[in-house]
């Protein structure tokens, strides 16, 4: 049977534009996710599924998450099942040294391998409770036309919801997009935004307005000016001043780019009433594969009319093009900016993205905060990994040269150990001992297998 490192949930480019956060925004914590859905659902926003199932893997069946804290231990598990369009993934949590019941995700698609629902169910001890529903319907070009966010389930009805209608003109554009709330099973208007664009079907303007109670009244617009390659130059922001029934000007944002169209530069600019006064500018470095290698902030200062460095993000690539490293520097000094947090991203042999790993800068050294990997199992008979399927035993952790490994259930036949990129760095016959001093320091994953079984555990190479 071959397993693989695959990709389960995010994109990757999202991961890499929330980089410049300075925090990773998908938490390791199931629940930490299910705390940001309710609160993203109660303050109007859409919210982002637990796990996004890749319904494109024809070959290949999802087989378990693994989520970890600080100290490389697995915390939560899941496991999942397909059948025809609907997968199923079980989460377990370890508590008082079992793994306990905890949570399950379940994902149906179309024929065309759309998403029609996520449904989320949390475990009370003895019964599967609702938790979430989230419903989607599409065009015959696949577009989404209505996406429906269910929350708070009170036994036999949701309580709360939030809905999203989209419309498209003739060239297949978006419209118009109207947001609902679920106020007493009756789903009323929100707001809306309205889209104009030119010969050329480029976005021209974003209007948005606020529903008053009878009809929509203007909030807010965008206007965006494109240069001939059809990049947006400038989105210029204003709010609708009600009382006197005219837009005022607020802020704009303008942006630079190099011959092969990536952004080089975000100028962020505020308006006092006669002039623009600089905010914050962002600046973007590329390699000669168009990578984006550097992108730097920086906050204007009024006193002394200067741009003051604010923050540093580094990507590094492997040979195959993938992002495999984020950094983020803060605290700028006068002369160089501190290390705070790093991303290391994981792919397997194909270049699936499988995980990330997430570390913060101590002052001396990388210390491990928490990631989580994803497996998927590519044979037609899978092999179910047990919660502890060889009952393995592996010390010391961290080690500098040798790792011992004991195991009470079972008798494994092959070690495999990967690296965090998802590479084979060492495989082997089963023995109880390994040297491990010729691995570069860092966190690995060990694998245990034979016919029947397969269970991996992680150690840190001092």
């Amino acid at each position: 049977m071959k397993r693989i490192f695959t990709l389960l949930t995010i994109a990757l480019t999202w991961q890499l534009a929330s980089a410049q956060s300075g925090q990773h925004d998908q938490p390791s914590s199931l629940k930490e996710q299910l705390k940001q859905r309710r609160e993203a659902i109660q303050n109007g926003e859409k919210p982002a599924p637990i796990i996004a199932f890749s319904a494109a893997e024809e070959e290949c069946v999802l087989d378990s998450v693994y989520v970890y804290d600080e100290n490389g231990n697995v915390i939560e598990k899941g496991y999942a099942t397909r059948t025809n369009n609907v997968e199923t993934i079980t989460f377990r949590e370890l508590i008082g040294g079992n793994w306990v019941l905890s949570y399950r995700q379940t994902v149906t698609y179309d024929g065309n391998g759309n998403v029609l629902s996520y449904q989320g169910e949390e475990y009370d001890g003895s019964n599967w409770v609702n938790d979430y529903m989230d419903t989607y319907t599409y065009n015959g070009l696949g577009q989404t036309l209505e996406e429906v966010y269910y929350y708070g389930w009170n036994g036999s009805d949701w309580d709360t919801g939030s809905k999203y209608i989209s419309t498209y003109n003739s060239a297949d554009s978006l419209a118009e997009y109207i947001f609902q709330q679920l106020q007493s099973g009756v789903w009323v208007n929100a707001g809306r935004d309205q889209y104009t664009y030119d010969g050329q079907n480029r976005l021209t303007q974003r209007t948005y307005d606020t529903w008053d109670g009878s009809s929509w009244s203007p909030s807010s617009r965008y206007t965006y000016t494109n240069d001939g390659q059809g990049n947006v130059t400038e989105e210029l922001y204003e709010y609708y001043d009600s009382f006197n029934e005219v837009w005022e000007v607020s802020s704009r944002y303008t942006y630079t780019y190099d011959g092969q169209g990536n952004q080089t530069s975000e100028l962020y600019q505020g308006w006092d009433g006669s002039s623009w006064v600089n905010q914050s500018q962002y600046n973007y470095t590329y390699n000669g594969q168009n990578q984006l290698i550097e992108s730097e902030s920086q906050d204007w200062d009024s006193q002394s009319n200067m741009w003051i460095p604010s923050s540093l993000s580094t990507y590094t690539y492997d040979n195959n093009g993938y992002a495999i490293e984020v950094i983020e520097r803060y605290n700028w000094d006068g002369s160089e900016y501190t290390d705070q947090s790093k991303s290391e991203y994981l792919y397997n042999a194909n270049g699936d993205w499988s995980g990330v790993h997430w570390y913060t800068w101590d002052g001396s050294n990388w210390v491990y905060v928490d990631g989580y990997e994803y497996f998927y199992d590519c044979s037609s008979v899978g092999i179910e990994e047990a919660a502890n399927a060889f009952g393995l035993n592996l010390w010391p952790n961290p080690v500098a040269n040798t790792l011992n490994l004991k195991v009470s259930n079972n008798q494994p036949t092959t070690i495999t150990v990967y690296s965090v990129n998802g590479k084979v760095v060492l495989s082997q016959p089963y023995a109880t001992q390994i040297a491990v001093d010729g691995l570069t320091s860092g966190m690995y994953v060990l694998e245990l297998r034979n016919a029947e079984s397969v269970q991996h555990q992680r150690f840190v190479k001092q």
